[in-house]
């Protein structure tokens, strides 16, 4: 008779600890399902373009020792607005190379400098193309020496 009860305390043990594996999972999907909400815009319905601007190599502002960077710049534009960016592309790299030729080596240092840098070529991206059109600047490639 024991040997009979063994198979049902067997199915009823994987039937509890099966049914709270599921539960455990279904309110670990609700709680990823909570954090991946935006709130504001809907970035799906923003149409971008990436468009890569290429590697840029300049002699950085330092007046005491030769520093160089070499960054490789994609911009994020208005899906509309990237013909746009493309005809003026000559002319944002040109300023690009200001900007980046402008600073020093410890400006571009920490983490707050190259973000600032981002926000700079934003800034002189824009004043070729016209506001709301750049909705990102991303190194894709960064490096100093």
């Amino acid at each position: 008779m024991r040997a009979g009860k063994v198979p049902i305390v067997l199915l009823l043990s994987a039937l509890f600890f099966g049914g709270g594996a599921a539960l455990y999972g279904m309110a670990l999907l609700k709680v990823k399902g909570e954090k991946g909400k935006r709130t504001g815009k809907n970035r799906s319905s923003e149409k971008t373009t990436l468009i890569d601007l290429g590697d840029f190599i300049v002699n950085l502002a330092d007046k005491k020792s030769l520093h160089y960077l070499k960054a490789r710049i994609t911009l994020e534009v208005e899906g509309k607005s990237a013909k746009v960016v493309e005809e003026e592309q000559a002319k944002i790299q040109d300023a690009f190379i200001s900007v980046l030729s402008s600073h020093t080596f410890s400006d571009l240092l920490p983490p707050k400098g190259k973000e600032a840098l981002k926000e700079e070529l934003k800034e002189a991206a824009e004043e070729i193309v016209g506001e709301g059109v750049i909705k990102g600047v991303y190194f894709t490639f960064f490096a100093m020496e």
